[in-house]
């Protein structure tokens, strides 16, 4: 089984092909509301997500051919219902939340051009959408203070100086934070996401998550790709490490664990 990728057997042959299938009707009807007045334009919309929300894992399909900037368009949308996918198996203190009602919180870090599409692509997934009677909602983050405020915050790669910058305080948060690098990990992300070829996979790292005071599900660890439970020594977004791991991101650390190929 190929860890990492949600769609592993958990659905059978026929609710992939009305992933597909819906993926296309989504699009069909998105066009169709345009030239609709607005009480049936926000009807037809919500079918179409609720449509996606039944199919729930169904959208992890795994890529197919694209040109290279669909492909991106693509791996910005799998990464987006996967951010989303990962609230739903970490659990927050009770000090996140002020009330029983407020919602969560996905920030995103920078100003780059892949925050700005990943933003996008993550208020597509959430809306409408809630977790455990939680509502989701997006923000774009650029201080480390808005950093703390989030329940989970992706970082893109070309903003990952900015992450060193206010890395002491998120730590100090209970905020469960999400890259896209290698080196993601060592600079004291909690997960980090892994494209290989056609498919998008993700690494976890629990002891940045424990500091924080957040738990993973085991769930979501047996869907890793990897499972890093000692501490990475940290490095800076420069890539000089605080310890004596070696330069290359595949250099095994203990208790790590890996999936079976």
């Amino acid at each position: 089984m190929h860890s990492g990728v949600f769609k592993v057997n958990l659905i059978d042959a026929p609710l992939r092909q009305r992933a597909r299938t819906v993926a296309v009707e989504r699009g069909d009807r998105a066009r169709q509301a345009r030239s609709l007045g607005p009480r049936r334009q926000a009807g037809v919309l919500c079918l179409a997500m609720l449509s996606l929300a039944v199919l729930g894992l169904a959208l992890f399909e795994p890529l197919t051919a694209y040109s290279a900037e669909a492909s991106l368009s693509r791996e910005q949308q799998l990464k987006a219902a996967f951010l989303y996918n990962f609230t739903k198996f970490v659990e927050w203190p009770a000090r996140s939340f002020a009330s029983p009602h407020d919602p969560i919180v996905i920030g995103v870090l920078g100003h780059s051009p892949f925050a700005a599409a990943l933003g996008l692509a993550l208020d597509q997934t959430v809306a409408g959408r809630s977790v455990n009677g939680r509502g989701v909602i997006v923000k774009r983050v650029d201080t480390a203070e808005e950093a703390a405020a989030t329940h989970l915050l992706f970082v893109p790669t070309p903003d990952e100086a900015q992450f060193e910058q206010i890395r002491a305080t998120i730590e100090a948060s209970p905020v469960l934070t999400v890259g896209e690098s290698s080196s993601f990990a060592r600079l004291g992300g909690a997960i980090n996401f892994v494209v290989e070829g056609d498919k998008v996979r993700f690494e976890i790292s629990t002891a940045p998550a424990e500091r924080a005071g957040l738990r993973i599900s085991a769930q979501l660890q047996k869907l890793a790709k990897l499972v890093r439970k000692e501490a990475v020594p940290q490095a800076t977004a420069t890539g000089m490490t605080q310890g004596n791991l070696a330069a290359s991101p595949d250099n095994p650390v203990a208790q790590q664990r890996r999936s079976p190929e």
